[in-house]
């Protein structure tokens, strides 16, 4: 499994500006490689709401925005109903900046906490066999 944007996102993101590419491109990386040592055979790549998603089997998506209107700043969103924001709440002091049930802000030109950013794609890559457990099994 290659970690290569798709054509379809790749032309989307012309648009951002390269700090926010350079971003996404990392997370496409830490998703791949999230993704291999979960046992997953492949991430499917998709516009959802016009924005970047990343899905695998037994997963929920994972968005990656980022807004003219906040433009320091990246968004990594996953479904509402979830409970993985909830749980970064609770178990990863470096991710400051959540948003309702839904989203993580992330500076743009500040260094990102990588494990809890590893925890999060953890949590939303398994997330169908974690969503009975306590704190999603951590």
């Amino acid at each position: 499994m290659k970690a290569e944007l798709s054509p379809e996102i790749a032309e989307r993101i012309k648009e951002y500006p390269p700090a926010a590419r350079d971003r996404l491109k990392f997370l496409l990386v830490r998703i791949t490689a999230t993704a291999l040592a979960l046992g997953k055979e492949s991430v499917t790549q998709a516009l959802k709401w016009g924005e970047p998603s990343f899905v695998v089997s037994g997963g929920t998506p994972v968005r990656f925005g980022w807004n003219p209107s906040f433009p320091d700043s990246v968004f990594l969103y996953v479904h509402c109903s979830s409970r993985i924001i909830d749980t970064l709440r609770e178990v990863t002091p470096g991710l400051t900046t959540l948003h309702g049930n839904r989203a993580i802000e992330l500076p743009i030109n500040l260094p990102w906490p990588e494990s809890d950013i590893d925890t999060f794609l953890t949590l939303a890559l398994d997330y169908h066999q974690r969503k009975h457990l306590p704190l999603l099994g951590l």
